[in-house]
């Protein structure tokens, strides 16, 4: 399931879908777009682990892979 970002016209896929089990370097972005910093992550649990390690609080972020896949994922901190 995908829902386009009416500003920016990207395309969010749904968290609930599977990250690959291999090592992947994932951009973070805020909800406004800025770039907080790059992870590398095996897994969305790790994902959410290493980027929670980059942001300051909790809330939503867009991590974009390198392979282009963007997915929106939830920080609790």
């Amino acid at each position: 399931v995908q829902d386009p970002c009416e500003e920016c016209g990207l395309r969010i896929t749904d968290v609930r879908l599977d990250m690959p089990n291999e090592v992947e370097n994932v951009r973070i972005f805020d909800m406004s777009g800025v770039y907080l910093g790059m992870v590398r992550a095996v897994g969305m649990q790790n994902l959410r682990e290493s980027a929670a390690g980059l942001v300051k609080c909790g809330g939503t972020y867009l991590a974009r892979s390198v392979s282009g896949k963007t997915l929106q994922i939830r920080i609790a901190k």
